[in-house]
């Protein structure tokens, strides 16, 4: 039990200063930052990231909202929009691209637009960077990384930094 009264992995992320406590869970994992740990897991999902990290005393937004913080300090939002795109296309998308799914299309954009505007400050038309990728990704396409050519000439089109 905690110096608070709580039992640590009892599901309580929103408890005491959460920041405080995925700083230390970073450390002890080995990590001096969010970002570290997050690049350190390409592909994977903010929700399986926040459970490996912290069980049920982590929650996915609250990782997504530190990258994000970090990436505005390190001026790499570019690259933080980037990585969250396709961690949310492997997310929404795990066997490849689906043209024809719009329900899995408006979730994972969702996701992954409000965030960077929200919390990242991004004035990227994000709008016109996923029509382009819908009408350039082709059936079963699956990026590897922020450095899919397909990707890099989207953000090269649209992406505008605050």
């Amino acid at each position: 039990m905690s110096e608070h009264g709580h039992h640590p992995g009892s599901g309580q992320a929103w408890r005491d200063d959460w920041a405080l406590r995925i700083a230390q869970l970073l450390r002890k994992h080995g990590h001096s930052s969010v970002t570290s740990f997050i690049e350190a897991h390409p592909r994977r999902s903010l929700v399986e990231l926040a459970s490996a990290l912290g069980g049920e005393d982590v929650a996915a937004v609250q990782l997504e909202w530190a990258y994000l913080d970090e990436a505005k300090v390190t001026d790499t939002i570019e690259a933080c929009a980037r990585d969250l795109l396709v961690r949310a296309i492997h997310e929404h998308f795990p066997d490849g691209w689906q043209p024809d799914d719009d329900q899995r299309h408006q979730l994972a954009f969702s996701g992954w637009s409000a965030p960077l505007k929200t919390r990242g400050g991004a004035t990227a038309d994000t709008v016109a960077m996923w029509e382009a990728l819908y009408d350039g990704a082709a059936p079963g396409w699956l990026p590897m990384d922020g450095a899919d050519p397909l990707l890099v000439d989207i953000f090269r089109r649209y992406w505008r930094a605050t």
